[in-house]
């Protein structure tokens, strides 16, 4: 059995995997040009055009790490893989085609991307969104939630301490965005038209437990299951997967073509 096909194996485990990028680390000019040789010429292109260059290299390291990662469990060359947009601009595999690959039709991946952190989510038989945020931004927390949140979020907002209000707010905000690109809808399903309450972490895991209502949507809360994971003390993680069941997530950085570690590690 080939390596990828092991890692494969325990993908397809009730498990959901994430890979994190750290673009600080990667500074290496020979590794960034490395990374733009597994680029199509149209993502070449799109790079080139970023006006600084930290964002430059860091769309590099994002291609480089999706790429990187689905060539870890599959046996196809990173610079072989094919992105399309989907229905809503959701990316979407399109060469090598499902058919070509055993079990790639049950793949679903998702990428995210902030100040200093890079994430890229993969599961299967379910499929998952992701989102990151630099809890050091600065944002318009009040404004942007009296705009676009449900009244409960706004509610909860409005208790929570003045110093973790920011926190909580970009808590919300990654779990809507990680629901919004697990469906594939993106912005055209409004923002208020779901609420999320947070509930205490779990002693035993300090996983929390995040439900979710539904208002005007048609969808069921009990398909989806949520989580949010701190992965170091300026980010937070969301990650939704439709499952009715947790699944373990198993979190693990590396350096795309150099980090080649055989399993990631438990969240």
């Amino acid at each position: 059995m080939s390596y990828a096909a092991h890692h494969l194996r325990e993908l397809m485990r009730p498990e959901v995997h994430v890979w994190l990028a750290r673009p600080g680390a990667i500074r290496d000019a020979e590794l960034l040009d490395a990374y733009r040789a597994l680029l199509t010429d149209e993502e070449r292109a799109r790079g080139d055009r970023f006006r600084f260059r930290r964002h430059g290299d860091q769309f590099l390291i994002t291609r480089a790490l999706v790429r990187t990662r689905l060539s870890y469990y599959f046996d196809v060359p990173a610079e072989d893989w094919r992105f399309e947009p989907g229905a809503h601009g959701r990316p979407e595999i399109s060469r090598p085609a499902p058919d070509e690959i055993h079990a790639l039709d049950g793949i679903s991946f998702n990428l995210s991307h902030t100040e200093g952190l890079i994430a890229c989510s993969l599961s299967f038989g379910r499929v998952i969104g992701c989102d990151v945020e630099d809890l050091e931004r600065r944002v318009g927390s009040s404004e942007i939630a009296n705009r676009f949140f449900a009244p409960g979020e706004r509610r909860a907002l409005d208790a929570a301490p003045a110093a973790q209000r920011t926190r909580r707010f970009l808590e919300f905000w990654t779990l809507k965005e990680a629901y919004l690109k697990a469906c594939g809808t993106g912005l055209s399903t409004p923002l208020e038209s779901f609420t999320f309450e947070l509930g205490p972490p779990c002693q035993e895991t300090a996983r929390r437990t995040i439900r979710v209502r539904f208002d005007g949507i048609d969808d069921d809360p009990r398909s989806w299951t949520f989580d949010l994971l701190h992965p170091d003390p300026a980010h937070v993680l969301a990650i939704a997967y439709a499952s009715p069941t947790r699944a373990p997530i198993l979190v693990r950085e590396c350096i795309p073509l150099l980090s080649e570690d055989p399993r990631p590690e438990p969240a």
